[in-house]
């Protein structure tokens, strides 16, 4: 898992040396852990709005989330156990490849039967590519869901939660568009943050 990617001649971010003078147990505890896909665009907007003294923002590939296996179930039992974690925040992103493990998605027999009724070569791979971004965008909210409810389900993260000393937030970017949207597990939508 790669943490974040630092240049020999680049000073590290804030949010990175806050993570690393904890690990050296010269910071005692960090409100917000921001776990997000590696995007500079998108981690450009988030560190607008975090404070960056007691949070850290970790830049990892969403296809290398994997909240089941062992590296980062670790990685959130100390942040939330030694570290005092107070609020985890999960950001996925739109374009980020994850692992297939269907064929299917929603949405695809209206996309493909429109389609089928336009003679044009031209609309056709216009409809062709709008139906692989649509698709990409599904996936990618799929694979998300499926690690935010891993990451919901372990045992630091449910102790924690249970005594009120955490709680979890979700957030999708959707890179077209530069928006966030705001997942809700309990109803399972993605929903555009109010303006």
């Amino acid at each position: 898992v790669m943490l974040s990617t630092i240049q020999p001649t680049q000073k590290p971010s804030p949010s990175l040396a806050n993570l690393q003078s904890l690990l050296r147990g010269k910071q005692t505890s960090l409100d917000w852990l921001v776990i997000a896909h590696q995007d500079p665009a998108m981690a450009g907007r988030l560190t607008q709005v975090i404070d960056e003294q007691d949070s850290a923002l970790l830049q990892i590939p969403q296809d290398s989330w994997d909240f089941g296996g062992q590296d980062l179930a670790e990685l959130v039992g100390w942040s939330v156990r030694r570290a005092g974690v107070k609020h985890l925040l999960l950001v996925g992103h739109s374009k980020a490849v994850v692992p297939e493990q269907t064929d299917h998605w929603i949405g695809t027999d209206s996309v493909q039967s429109a389609a089928k009724t336009v003679k044009s070569s031209g609309v056709n791979r216009l409809l062709e590519g709008a139906e692989r971004h649509q698709k990409q965008i599904a996936e990618a909210k799929r694979h998300f869901q499926e690690q935010f409810s891993q990451l919901a389900m372990l045992e630091a993260t449910q102790e924690a939660m249970s005594k009120g000393k955490l709680q979890i937030h979700a957030l999708f970017y959707l890179a077209h568009s530069g928006t966030f949207l705001i997942f809700n597990p309990i109803q399972e939508t993605f929903k555009p943050i109010a303006a």
